[in-house]
């Protein structure tokens, strides 16, 4: 990339979608109350919604991860399908958002360059973190590049699961999730680089 932010093909829903249906909050959000999320779900029904495209983190302890895994690719597919979206192409989009006190705050979206990203106290990387990090529990930049697996959208490293006897390996995305080759999410409590492979 020439620049570290950049236009990107971007898909939004069509005009005729129901938007208060279809917007949903962060799928990280409400996660010790399973309450609310079943009212999204009762609000939404049959509708089009952002909901059946992602997994909300109070469902992550739940043992079926591959069925609501399949169930959301299967929604992705059908909104393309059925056209649900309209692509721009090689766009930026500007938003607002007004807050709770009133306050306009301005955004523009397009795609970025993820080896430019730093998640560190003290980066002076062009994009850094929001919010602090628990460095000891995720992978550092070298460590991601070196390990990056194009083929999984990820980087593959040996892993402890919470709760599990034995180690495994699982992939780690920048948006600091732990998944597996069907992307079950995991929440992994130690991790290490896979050793090199036998040069017999």
């Amino acid at each position: 990339m020439d620049t570290v932010f950049q236009a990107a093909d971007i898909l939004l829903p069509e005009k005729t979608i129901d938007m208060e249906k279809w917007s949903v909050i962060a799928c990280d959000q409400f996660t010790s109350e399973p309450e609310y999320w079943e009212k999204v779900k009762a609000n939404v029904a049959e509708h089009p919604s952002t909901l059946d495209m992602i997994l909300p983190e109070v469902y992550l302890e739940q043992e079926n991860h591959e069925e609501q895994l399949k169930n959301i690719e299967a929604s992705m597919n059908k909104y393309l399908r059925e056209k649900v979206f309209t692509e721009y192409k090689d766009a930026m989009i500007y938003v607002e958002r007004t807050d709770s006190v009133g306050n306009v705050r301005a955004g523009i979206v397009g795609k970025i360059d993820l080896e430019q990203y730093d998640y560190s106290k003290k980066s002076t990387s062009f994009i850094r973190a929001t919010e602090a990090t628990v460095a000891e529990r995720i992978p550092g930049h070298r460590e991601f590049i070196e390990s990056y697996d194009p083929s999984n959208f990820g980087a593959e490293f040996l892993v402890t699961i919470a709760g599990a006897d034995r180690a495994t390996t699982l992939f780690y995305s920048l948006t600091g999730r732990w998944y597996d080759e069907q992307g079950t999410p995991y929440k992994v409590v130690a991790w290490m680089p896979l050793p090199e492979r036998y040069r017999g």
